[in-house]
C-alpha cells in the first residue's frame, strides 16, 4: 500500500480521480455508519415509557386527580360526621 500511495502521483488523471473518489467515498460511508449507529442503535429507555402529552391532556389529567381527591375527602368527612353523630349521643 506504501508503494501504491508513493506511485500514485506517476499514474493518469482518471486512475487519481478514481482513487479520489473511492477515499472519499469510504470516509462518507464510515462517518453516515458511525451516525446512524449513534442515531437508531442501543435503547431508548425514555421513549419507550414516556407517553406524549398534549396540554390539553395535562390539564384534564390534573382536574380528574383533583376531583378524585376532594371526593375521598367528602367522603371521609362524612364518614367522619357519622361516627361522631353516632358517639356524640
Amino acid at each position: 500500500m506504501r508503494q501504491y500511495l508513493a506511485t500514485l502521483h506517476q499514474r493518469p488523471d482518471h486512475h487519481k480521480k478514481r482513487f479520489a473518489l473511492l477515499v472519499s467515498g469510504s470516509f462518507t460511508l464510515l462517518i453516515f455508519g458511525i451516525w446512524f449507529l449513534v442515531r437508531t442503535g442501543g435503547e431508548s429507555v425514555v421513549a419507550e415509557n414516556s407517553r406524549e402529552v398534549t396540554p390539553l391532556g395535562s390539564f384534564q389529567a390534573s382536574i380528574g386527580a383533583a376531583l378524585k381527591v376532594l371526593r375521598n375527602d367528602v367522603g371521609d368527612t362524612e364518614t367522619g360526621l357519622e361516627t361522631v353523630q353516632k358517639y356524640g349521643r
